[in-house]
């Protein structure tokens, strides 16, 4: 049996399969308390291996999931303010200030992602480390 945090958790999982990246697969959700959500996952522009798309060891020709999702709600016009993120790995330092810039408050993500320097990019968002249910 799932609760809604896995259920979430689960199709974010699944989104990160549509990912075209050949260096990590990331997937998310973004979702109002309305019942609003978006699907996002990143994807390569025009790179043709790990190693083409990287500057100093990241990757620089990859959107995001994260973007992704935002990007999404954008062209159709929904708000994100108050919303709720469930992604596959801990966001960057970029996608976390979009993220917080977006109005989005709470973080779930299940996978540690190590970053280049250490931020305070998250400051007045929620972050929790996702552990799955033992109700499953």
């Amino acid at each position: 049996m799932y609760n809604e945090i896995d259920y979430l958790m689960t199709a974010a999982e699944r989104n990160a399969k549509y990912s075209t990246c050949k260096k990590l697969q990331v997937g998310c959700v973004l979702i109002k308390s309305d019942g609003y959500f978006v699907g996002g996952w990143n994807s390569a522009t025009g790179c043709e291996s790990v190693k083409g798309c990287e500057v100093e060891g990241h990757c620089r020709s990859t959107l995001h999931a994260e973007m992704d999702a935002l990007i999404t709600c954008a062209r159709l016009g929904q708000s994100t303010y108050d919303a709720t993120l469930y992604v596959t790995h801990y966001p960057c330092p970029d996608c976390l200030k979009h993220l917080r810039a977006a109005g989005v408050r709470k973080i779930y993500y299940k996978h540690e992602y190590p970053h280049a320097y250490s931020n305070n990019f998250a400051d007045g968002m929620e972050i929790i480390k996702y552990e799955e249910s033992v109700l499953r």
